[in-house]
């Protein structure tokens, strides 16, 4: 059995900007990614780390590497979904 509870952390402004600062970071890491992604017709970590992944650090340098590379891994799997629906619909 799981149970979830719901948590309001008690934040000073600086920490709830900081938070907003980091989600709004990481939605363009994961925006820059995915607009690789479908320029270049792949679906590849591998080719999107090696291609944007110092650009991303330099625009997004306040983010985690470690976000960076939660970011570059949802938007693969995004672009995968987006193409697997996409020819789906094709057919």
């Amino acid at each position: 059995m799981r149970r979830s509870i719901t948590v309001f952390p008690n934040l000073s402004d600086k920490e709830v900007s900081s938070v907003i600062e980091t989600r709004k970071q990481y939605a363009k890491a994961f925006n820059m990614s995915v607009d690789c992604l479908i320029s270049n017709s792949s679906t590849s970590k591998r080719f999107l780390h090696e291609v944007q992944y110092e650009r991303i650090k330099e625009e997004c340098h306040s983010l985690p590497t470690g976000l960076i590379q939660c970011a570059r891994d949802v938007a693969v799997e995004a672009v995968k979904t987006w193409n697997v629906k996409r020819t789906k619909l094709k057919q």
